[in-house]
């Protein structure tokens, strides 16, 4: 087991298998602590229909909609062993206090002022006689070493998208988190992934699941050397034309510092090859070709494993990691979280969603097939908002509005 979702889904399924056996697991975990929030939902309505459920197991069934008894289910069909439910709620306990220390250590430094290192002190004898009593190990002094030399560093990384506009509203991305590059179909969203790579002076890793590495260098080389993208697609190149991209390409992957897989669909496969390689921006595209190697019931519910996979991973190898995903084709208005593709659990799980919107793709009469909106939906550390930007679709570039027509 080597994340939270195992040891949440454990619980749910422990219940579900023997539900008086485990029931002694409500006096130590809250709904509150669990991170998956349909997880939550049938702790919830399993804690407060417990007298029933022990006189009959048939209100086991009967306390969840008929989605969370999906989700029950298919944790019932993961578990391990039942005996390890006090393990899978130790985990969950300390993880909810980490994320608890973590939100209280951001008010202090907001609040304490001159008198910060004496309410650190307190929140840290506090938090560490709770851990205590409840027989739970974690650190918490880990945790607030981690927060604080985050917060007085003068070379935090992050990661900018080299678009003004953009990155004046995001204030970069962060290490340990994950961001969300919605579009539909043929809007341009691999080229601006790869505009924003093309600008990284960082080590990046990019999973492209649907293209072969070749073809990533020619979009590549067509941006860097502005020689037109249907010139190199049927291969009509001067040869000074060649040497130049041969250039670009070499140099944008000189010192090891971008690594183009084409071979790896597997989230679990993604793993060793981040931290063998430990690229601080990885980029995946794109989601709905990610698969796992586990079994589950529907295409919803490996999507949310594997976003829920995806976060973990960013978080323990600190790096950030960019998801491109396709949206929904309903509907020809500007596209919202909700659009994400196959699963709500992306629009909960990414830090960031930024959203793609060009009108041409779905109204082909219309007069400006450049025009294209790039919105921000989701930003967990600041603002939200839209600025407008042109596709070049024969370079594969986006330019800001003024720079192109400016």
């Amino acid at each position: 087991m080597n994340n939270i979702y195992d040891a949440e889904t454990g619980i749910i399924g422990s219940l579900v298998i023997d539900f008086e056996r485990c029931e002694k697991v409500f006096s130590s975990v809250s709904p509150d602590d669990f991170q998956v929030k349909e997880l939550g939902e049938i702790f919830a309505a399993f804690r407060a229909n417990r007298e029933k459920i022990c006189k009959d197991t048939v209100y086991l069934w009967e306390c969840l909609t008929p989605k969370l008894r999906d989700v029950a289910l298919e944790a019932a069909e993961m578990l391990t062993s039942v005996s390890m439910v006090d393990d899978y709620a130790q985990i969950v306990k300390a993880n909810a206090q980490k994320e608890r220390v973590r939100e209280s250590l951001t008010q202090i430094i907001m609040n304490a002022g001159d008198n910060i290192l004496n309410e650190t002190k307190s929140l840290i004898e506090r938090e560490e006689k709770l851990t205590e009593d409840n027989g739970y190990q974690t650190s918490i002094n880990d945790s607030l070493k981690s927060f604080i030399e985050e917060l007085y560093s003068e070379n935090e990384l992050r990661i900018f998208t080299g678009f003004e506009k953009l990155d004046r509203a995001l204030g970069g991305l962060r290490m340990k988190t994950i961001s969300y590059i919605g579009a539909r179909p043929s809007t341009g969203k691999t080229a601006f992934a790869l505009n924003i790579l093309k600008r990284q002076e960082c080590r990046c890793l990019l999973f492209s699941l649907e293209m072969s590495a070749p073809q990533i260098y020619e979009r590549l080389a067509s941006d860097i050397c502005s020689i037109n993208y249907g010139l190199i697609n049927k291969r009509n190149l001067t040869d000074i034309q060649k040497a130049d991209m041969v250039t670009a390409v070499s140099t944008i992957t000189g010192d090891d510092n971008l690594y183009i897989n084409d071979h790896t669909y597997a989230v679990e496969a993604m793993e060793p090859i981040i931290q063998q390689y430990k690229p601080r921006l990885v980029i995946v595209d794109f989601m709905q070709f990610i698969k796992t190697n586990r079994k589950f019931l529907n295409r919803r519910n490996e999507i949310d494993y594997i976003s829920g996979e995806l976060k973990r991973i960013a978080r323990q190898n600190d790096c950030h990691i960019m998801i491109l995903s396709q949206l929904t084709r309903a509907g020809k208005d500007r596209p919202t979280m909700s659009d994400l593709k196959e699963s709500g659990a992306l629009e909960q799980d990414g830090d960031y969603i930024i959203l793609l919107h060009r009108p041409y793709v779905l109204d082909k009469t219309d007069d400006n097939p450049e025009y294209t909106e790039i919105t921000i939906d989701k930003n967990k550390y600041g603002q939200t908002g839209m600025t407008k930007m042109c596709f070049q679709g024969e370079y594969q570039r986006f330019v800001a509005l003024e720079e192109r027509y400016g």
